[in-house]
């Protein structure tokens, strides 16, 4: 059984320019969250059970900047994430896939491990990890599921929530609340604490460059909670919370104009 860990990402962004490439420590930033992928895991790579590629466009030629990164990259469909997905798993003969935004690059390996052994040990067809600052959670699915819920869509614009081809009631939920972390109506909103842990604007990369430029190599074996926990102590949630109403207001027109698109 082979599960892809897809990295979703594309060289083109009207907020942030070439995001996934810019400089941090002498190298790009999309590196930093490979390297946690491929330590998290080793054996798995290397025993051929997990294949890391990154997924992007086939249209824009700048797109061919991410094979710099010395994994497979797959060109596939410009506008329909889930579809290209799933041309990416036909052309690797996957099983399962662990989603991955390449915004998130930070984002939770114990949570891709969750993932990994839910879809491979218990068979489970869709899970998510939960309870996680934004940019840290991470879903994942098996290829019959990912099929099927696209069969059963009407949507053909799918860049932003194009979770929403697949149905709730099918989905399992790990939560993995942090110890020094809290959700929403708890302590840290009361107190306007917001986690930004993904590459949106340049305060975004200015958050993540402190973070990984303290750390250094522990970037790459850190856990959830030390990590939050880091970020709680130093307070850099300052650097990029200011961002979080501006981002989600973003967000929704970008899905609500998909969805009027495909209904016109």
């Amino acid at each position: 059984m082979l599960t892809g860990i897809l990295i979703i990402a594309r060289a083109g962004s009207s907020r942030l320019s070439n995001k996934h490439f810019l400089n941090l420590c002498g190298a790009p930033i999309l590196s930093y969250l490979i390297g946690r992928i491929q330590y998290e895991f080793t054996d798995e790579l290397k025993q051929k059970k997990v294949e890391l590629i990154i997924i992007t466009g086939k249209s824009d030629p700048q797109n061919r900047l991410f094979e710099q990164f010395d994994i497979p990259v797959f060109y596939g469909n410009d506008n329909n994430i889930p579809l290209r997905q799933l041309e990416a798993s036909e052309a690797f003969k996957l099983d399962n896939i662990i989603s991955i935004d390449g915004d998130d690059i930070l984002c939770s390996t114990t949570g891709m491990r969750q993932i990994y052994d839910s879809l491979t040990k218990i068979k489970n067809k869709y899970v998510c990890v939960t309870g996680l600052p934004l940019g840290m959670n991470v879903c994942g699915y098996s290829i019959d599921y990912l099929s099927h819920s696209l069969n059963n869509s009407s949507y053909q614009l799918l860049e932003n929530g194009w979770g929403r081809i697949f149905n709730k009631n099918d989905l399992v939920t790990i939560c993995m609340y942090s110890n020094n972390f809290v959700n929403n109506g708890d302590i840290a909103s009361k107190f306007n604490i917001v986690y930004r842990f993904t590459l949106d604007y340049i305060d975004d990369f200015k958050f993540f460059a402190v973070i990984i430029n303290e750390l250094k190599e522990s970037i790459y074996t850190i856990n959830d909670d030390d990590l939050i926990e880091y970020v709680k102590q130093h307070k850099l949630y300052e650097i990029n919370n200011h961002l979080s109403e501006e981002y989600w207001i973003n967000y929704n027109k970008l899905v609500d104009m998909e969805v009027k698109n495909d209904f016109k």
